[in-house]
């Protein structure tokens, strides 16, 4: 009965440091908000609770470096461009 108790409390605790890390992780990125951060996230949470709000991050923050892009050299070029690859995308 002891080593069942002992066995449930470690079982217990190793699941909680998981999601408890998982969760400081995701603060972290979004903190950040940057491509690398939620690169980072995913690297260590592929398939948790935030990935695939942290892939729409990524994708949302290139599109939006790219489009910053296309502004800053006036190209109509390189919006039809990037706006070709964002359709794509999704």
């Amino acid at each position: 009965m002891n080593r069942s108790w002992i066995t449930f409390v470690l079982a217990t605790s190793i699941t909680l440091c998981g999601c408890s890390s998982a969760e400081t992780d995701w603060n972290e990125a979004t903190a950040a908000n940057s491509v690398a951060a939620y690169q980072q996230f995913l690297s260590n949470h592929p398939t948790g609770q935030h990935s695939v709000e942290a892939a729409d991050r990524i994708h949302t923050l290139q599109d939006e470096q790219a489009w910053t892009q296309a502004k800053q050299t006036n190209s109509a070029e390189l919006r039809k461009a990037n706006m070709r690859v964002a359709t794509q995308v999704r």
